[in-house]
C-alpha cells in the first residue's frame, strides 16, 4: 500500500501504516524508531518478537548474542569474523576450496585432506565402503572403469579368492583362501578327454611331487624355460 500522508498536518501529528509510524516535525515526516542497536535508533520492530521491520543502520553492528534472520545477509562474507570465503568449518572438520578455481578438500576430526575432489582426479584417504552390503555397483554395463590397479595379492570374487602366487602364477581358491577351487570351462565330457595347449609361452616348473602329462606336439617359445624338478616326471605323448 502506498504512503498517503495528510496534506495539512499539525506539528507532532503521527501517521501510521503497516505497523510503521511517522511524525510531522513541521518540515518533514520522520520515521519513528521503536528499536535501537547500541542505543542508536534503527527503525520499528514487532512487539514481543524483536523482529525488525525497518533497519537503516550505517554504523558497525555489534551484538553479544546471536543475530537471526529469515532473509539473507548480502555480500561475500569476507568481512564476517571467523567466517571465511573459501572454508566452512565446525570444530576440527571443514570443507575448503584450496584456491580459486581449484580442488575442494574435506578434513574430518583434524585429519586433513580426507577427501579431495578435483576436475580430473579425486582422492580419498581411507577405505571406500558402501553403507549397505550387496546393494551398489562400481560402474555399469554401459559406463565401465578403464583399468583396475591393485597393489595387494588377493581379490575376493563372491566366494572365490584369486591370488597372485609370488608373481609366478594365478591361484584360484575357495573362500578360505587355501582350498584349491575348480576351474570351469567349455569342454566335452571331461572324464573322457584331456586338453592342453600346444604352446608354452611362459617359463615355469613342474614340482617334485608331480608327474605331468601333455599331448604333443608341444612348442616352447624362445626364451621360455620349463624346469622339471628332481623326482618329477613330464611325459609328452
Amino acid at each position: 500500500m502506498p504512503l498517503d500522508f495528510p496534506t495539512s498536518p499539525s506539528v507532532g501529528q503521527i501517521y501510521q501504516l503497516d505497523n510503521r509510524s511517522w511524525q510531522w516535525n513541521g518540515a518533514a515526516w520522520k520515521l519513528l524508531a521503536t528499536s535501537s542497536i547500541n542505543n542508536t535508533p534503527i527503525g520499528n520492530s514487532t512487539a514481543n518478537t524483536g523482529s525488525f521491520t525497518t533497519v537503516a543502520a550505517s554504523s558497525t553492528l555489534t551484538a553479544n548474542g546471536n543475530i537471526t534472520t529469515q532473509g539473507y545477509f548480502l555480500g561475500d562474507g569476507g568481512l564476517l569474523s571467523n567466517i571465511f570465503i573459501a572454508e566452512i568449518s565446525n570444530g576440527t572438520s571443514n570443507v575448503k576450496v584450496v584456491s580459486s578455481n581449484s580442488n575442494i578438500a574435506v578434513s574430518v576430526a583434524g585429519n586433513s585432506n580426507v577427501a579431495v575432489f578435483g576436475s580430473g582426479q579425486s582422492s580419498i584417504r581411507g577405505n571406500l565402503v558402501p553403507d549397505a552390503s550387496n546393494t551398489y555397483s562400481l560402474g555399469t554395463s554401459a559406463l565401465r572403469w578403464s583399468n583396475l590397479w591393485v597393489s595387494g595379492n588377493t581379490i575376493v570374487l563372491g566366494n572365490v579368492v584369486l591370488k597372485d602366487n609370488n608373481g609366478v602364477s594365478l591361484g584360484v581358491y575357495a573362500a578360505d583362501g587355501v582350498t584349491v577351487a575348480n576351474l570351469m570351462g567349455t569342454v566335452i565330457n571331461t572324464t573322457a578327454f584331456g586338453y592342453n595347449s600346444p604352446n608354452i609361452a611362459a617359463s615355469g616348473n613342474i614340482g617334485n611331487t608331480y608327474n605331468a602329462l601333455s599331448s604333443g606336439p608341444i612348442t616352447i617359445n624362445n626364451g621360455v624355460t620349463v624346469t622339471v624338478d628332481n623326482n618329477a616326471v613330464w611325459t609328452i605323448v
